[in-house]
């Protein structure tokens, strides 16, 4: 829903009833801006990767602090995630000097050539889903045209894991 101006910088009403255990207070307490920005301040890349990937991942954390205005943003800045893990795994395969390219460029060829190459390693990547051990290289093509093609969900805690993902991700690929 559209805003007018005066609301423009006051909290995303579903803020209201989200909660934190804080082991400092050693109680439950609200949910407060700094720790959206606490979910991901620990995400920024190092200088190995490449500038345009930093800047495009650091808009992907900005988008998810904006979520404390808008809610939707975490899952916005979730899917910006899912496009610089693939903007990376091009970038790495052009830069490549053994000139190997994969003879398709999706997403799913780019993961494929990837872990040909030993730049990704699948069990490098698990997590767990339900009680269930799964990995994010084998999952990230369809979690992400989920998202993409209109099956959008609606978890912070989420969408801080699979941006965490995406970013061991970036960093396996810029050692």
């Amino acid at each position: 829903m559209w805003r007018d101006k005066v609301d423009i910088l006051k909290r995303d009403e579903r803020f209201f009833i989200l909660q934190k255990d804080d082991p400092a207070l050693g109680a439950i307490r609200p949910l407060v801006i700094e720790d959206l920005y606490d979910d991901v301040a620990h995400l920024g890349l190092p200088a190995s990767v490449p500038k345009e990937i930093a800047h495009q991942f650091d808009l992907a954390r900005k988008a998810y602090l904006y979520a404390w205005f808008e809610y939707e943003m975490a899952t916005l800045a979730e899917a910006h995630s899912y496009t610089v893990v693939e903007m990376a795994i091009k970038r790495r395969i052009k830069d490549d000097p053994s000139g190997e390219k994969p003879k398709q460029m999706g997403l799913q060829a780019a993961i494929n050539h990837a872990r040909e190459k030993g730049w990704l390693d699948i069990q490098d990547f698990e997590y767990l889903s339900f009680g269930e051990r799964k990995s994010f290289l084998g999952d990230l093509v369809w979690i992400r045209n989920d998202l993409a093609h209109g099956k959008p969900h609606l978890s912070l805690d989420f969408s801080v894991m699979q941006m965490e993902l995406c970013h061991k991700i970036i960093v396996a690929l810029f050692p």
